[in-house]
């Protein structure tokens, strides 16, 4: 049997038809997102950590002995002022941590501020960090 030019197109384009990625396929099976995305925004003047799992241990014990390095190992993020970070999620519930890092490194524990979020399939929660009317701690905006 010999293959001509025009069975070769008809060919590929009926193998790039049957193909799930150019039919708009993915592995959820219809393109929904499978994952939520929380997106916390540093509006701040310090940088701050922050972090989707503030309840954890090791993200406690971090802050407890002001380690910044041991912040980042247990998940936590910096994020310098203006920056934003995003963390995809699974659907659920979150507690939502940051910190001030001006005092990493120090004596001084490091005092988070949390908030609670809920997350659904496909959403995007966003949080914004701010100075406190002060303008000396940070606090949860929208």
């Amino acid at each position: 049997m010999s293959f001509t030019r025009r069975s070769l197109i008809i060919f590929s384009i009926a193998a790039l038809i049957a193909s799930p990625a150019f039919a708009g396929g993915g592995n959820d099976g219809g393109g929904s997102k499978r994952n939520g995305t929380i997106k916390i925004t540093n509006n701040s003047s310090t940088q701050v950590g922050v972090t989707t799992n503030a309840n954890s241990p090791a993200i406690q014990q971090a802050l407890v002995d002001a380690d910044l390095n041991a912040f980042l190992a247990a998940g936590g993020k910096g994020l310098n002022p203006g920056d934003s970070k995003s963390f995809s999620v699974n659907s659920g519930t979150y507690v939502v941590g940051a910190a001030d890092l001006s005092t990493a490194g120090g004596t001084t524990a490091i005092a988070p501020i949390t908030t609670t979020v809920n997350v659904k399939k496909g959403q995007t929660v966003k949080l914004k960090i701010n100075n406190s009317t002060g303008g000396n701690t940070i606090q949860f905006g929208t």
